[in-house]
């Protein structure tokens, strides 16, 4: 029993992290969850399939952290080579139209693209949810990466967006502590991603700067964490 109640507990800690201060009645009624539900959420009891993957979609959390501590909180795709990495924006560029929040940091030579549509789910049959779907990528800000996008071999279907993080933030993104409630806030607080507006010496890095190696392998990987 008393193993019991310390993965309950485990699991409620967990879950308040991903809320990130939010009250969980009015988040779980935001979308779709019973009042036994939210009951059992509270009490720290970890729901069914059903329930998990709803909170994966609107969280865009990473349900083995949630359920045992395994692997970051929130999702990251993340990219060591510049390859693997313009092979991946190419395919979501591909797949449909997106808004597509993008950042960098100079200093470790990495790039985010944040990939975002509004999506929809049916909760127990008969609720309709409404929701932000999203998908992080990381990888390295190379010359490739920054040649594909000012010569129109990514993005050509999606409108892109640029915004600012300071150093301990972009670390925090890169390494998945953000989902999409701290990205992209509410009606009632604003997001990472709406935050500052880039400023020149941004804007004139992501334009003409780049790192000219392809790869710098070992540096990103001491930055990037496996996922």
């Amino acid at each position: 029993m008393e193993l019991e109640n310390d993965n309950q507990k485990e699991f409620k800690q967990r879950l308040e992290w991903i809320l990130a201060g939010r009250k969980i009645t009015p988040w779980a009624k935001n979308i779709g969850f019973t009042s036994g539900t939210m009951s059992r959420l509270s009490k720290g009891e970890a729901p069914g399939v059903e329930i998990l993957t709803a909170i994966m979609r609107t969280e865009n959390a990473n349900l083995s952290w949630l359920l045992d501590g395994q692997g970051l909180p929130f999702i990251i795709d993340t990219h060591f080579n510049s390859e693997s990495f313009l092979t991946m924006l190419r395919m979501h560029d591909a797949d449909s139209p997106y808004k597509v929040y993008f950042t960098m940091n100079k200093e470790q030579g990495l790039a985010v693209f944040i990939f975002a549509q509004p999506a929809s789910y049916t909760l127990k049959k008969d609720k309709l949810i409404q929701y932000r779907q999203i998908e992080v990528v990381v990888g390295p800000y190379t010359e490739k990466i920054r040649n594909a996008i000012f010569h129109g071999q990514v993005f050509k279907n999606s409108s892109t967006h640029a915004f600012v993080l300071d150093d301990l933030e972009f670390r925090s993104l890169i390494r998945g502590q953000y989902g999409t409630y701290q990205l992209f806030g509410d009606k009632a607080k604003q997001g990472l991603v709406e935050k500052a507006t880039p400023d020149a010496d941004f804007m004139e890095f992501f334009t003409t700067g780049a790192s000219a190696d392809a790869d710098q392998t070992t540096k990103r990987k001491s930055l990037l964490p496996d996922t």
